[in-house]
């Protein structure tokens, strides 16, 4: 669960991405991001993060599912961008700087 700096909470769970936003009208308090509204792979979302600009970070993995993926959700502007695990990182990853300390000793 994360609390966005507008009030909004963001639920990780088994059944999606899901939002609830006290300012809106009734109806519309509840909203789930799934893989039929969304860029999500599956509906099982394992972690979720804000930083610093606002994104809003998740993982959508299994470990019966190759393509796990990462992925960034900006909430203001609705827009997904999909990372695939081991091939389209953003940055490199922290287990590469890891393997060449080791590859010294």
């Amino acid at each position: 669960m994360e609390f966005g700096a507008d009030g909004v909470i963001w639920i990780a769970s088994e059944g999606g991405l899901t939002r609830f936003d006290p300012a809106v009208p009734e109806a519309e308090m509840w909203f789930t991001y799934s893989p039929a509204n969304s860029l999500l792979i599956l509906n099982d979302v394992r972690s979720l993060a804000f930083d610093s600009q606002g994104n809003l970070w998740l993982t959508n993995v299994s470990v019966q599912f190759s393509n796990g993926a990462l992925f960034r959700f900006n909430p203001t502007t609705n827009v997904w961008t999909q990372y695939r695990v081991g091939q389209e990182l953003p940055w490199s990853p922290p287990w590469y700087k890891r393997e060449r300390c080791f590859r010294r000793l």
